[in-house]
């Protein structure tokens, strides 16, 4: 489970609450981002989060990261997290869609895997250091299963406008040696065992590295508008790259998710999430009812694998899902049993 923007204090607070005070010379959990992130001004960047732990690995996390709030923003719609059953499937409504939820941050799948809730917070504007702000992610649940090493979850940010070419942006990592106070409580990275026995953190914090030159966008991408349950993505690929698929709608196409785990090898991508079609009446009894497909636009990316400069968007493309036919027969039936015509499919 994943939510964003709301409870974090209280979560936090509990956390550091049994942790304040309690630093010894040596860290037991390290929070790791990574020493530079290649980008562009207007990019929409990943940032990894890395677990490392000694002896004891924590069951909760508390992380925080602030900068500078004119050059760098979350983007709250980055990632789409499904959310999956005990068996790793999709969890799916009534309707038979697909659950998900939209975030800044995205889990990796060994933290669903856990059982783990991901609550994320934005502070814009951080009271004793205005021209900062911070996010802060709390990683826990209602167990004691231990957290992996490894990637913990990667946050969405937004490059701004104010920014220099070839600049950097500091992503300074919170944590008992380096805090910062804010309405009251100090920011900082923490971590707590399952018994709940503070664990000595350590945070480690990167850059963005902006002006890095560019590849080619992929070529050939196409998306399908005849599959019921899903879009099909394909495109041609290149040896030593890795790919991004993201998809917008077109009332707001500037506004970018990324789908999916996060960046794969593979050429191809089946979108389970895209919505459905509807069925539109007119605004009478006696008038044409049709299904409208929930259009989207995507476009793909590439980058090194293992991470680099990202390339060029590829051109976007239009994708939709076809509606089902026990959906469409008994849409027909039902309006058919008032004498309302069908338009032709």
């Amino acid at each position: 489970m994943i939510t964003q923007g709301k409870g974090l204090a209280a979560a936090a607070l509990a956390v550091l609450a049994a942790v304040f005070g309690a630093v010894s010379a040596q860290a037991q959990v390290t929070l790791r981002l990574p020493a530079t992130v290649d980008a562009n001004v207007g990019d929409l960047i990943e940032v990894g989060v890395d677990l490392d732990h000694g002896d004891t690995a924590p069951a909760t996390v508390v992380f925080f990261v602030a900068y500078e709030k004119v050059r760098l923003a979350p983007a709250e719609a980055c990632f789409e997290v499904i959310r999956r059953d005990a068996d790793g499937g999709p969890v799916r409504d009534e309707n038979g869609e697909v659950v998900v939820t939209v975030s800044s941050a995205l889990p990796a799948a060994a933290v669903l895997a856990a059982g783990k809730a991901v609550e994320v917070e934005h502070l814009p504007e951080l009271s004793d250091a205005p021209e900062l702000a911070a996010t802060g992610v709390v990683v826990t649940g209602l167990n004691d299963t231990p957290l992996p090493k490894g990637r913990l979850l990667t946050l969405g940010f937004r490059v701004l406008e104010a920014n220099f070419l070839n600049d950097t942006i500091a992503l300074r990592a919170l944590d008992a040696g380096d805090p910062l106070p804010h309405a009251g409580r100090l920011l900082q990275s923490s971590a707590s065992a399952a018994d709940g026995a503070a664990l000595p953190t350590d945070a480690v914090g990167g850059t963005v590295a902006l002006g890095c030159a560019r590849g080619a966008a992929p070529e050939g991408l196409t998306a399908t508008t005849d599959r019921e349950d899903e879009v099909k993505l394909a495109w041609t690929g290149a040896a030593g790259m890795e790919y991004r698929v993201l998809r917008a709608d077109p009332t707001a196409p500037n506004t970018l998710t990324a789908l999916g785990e996060g960046w794969t090898e593979a050429t191809l991508f089946l979108d389970i999430t895209a919505p459905a079609p509807e069925v539109v009446r007119g605004p009478i009894l006696f008038c044409n009812g049709r299904f409208v497909p929930a259009a989207r636009l995507y476009q793909v990316k590439a980058r090194p694998v293992g991470g680099g400069c990202e390339s060029e968007l590829a051109p976007a493309v239009e994708g939709y899902r076809a509606p089902r036919r026990s959906a469409a027969e008994a849409a027909k039936q039902l309006l058919g049993l008032f004498g309302v015509p069908v338009a032709a499919e």
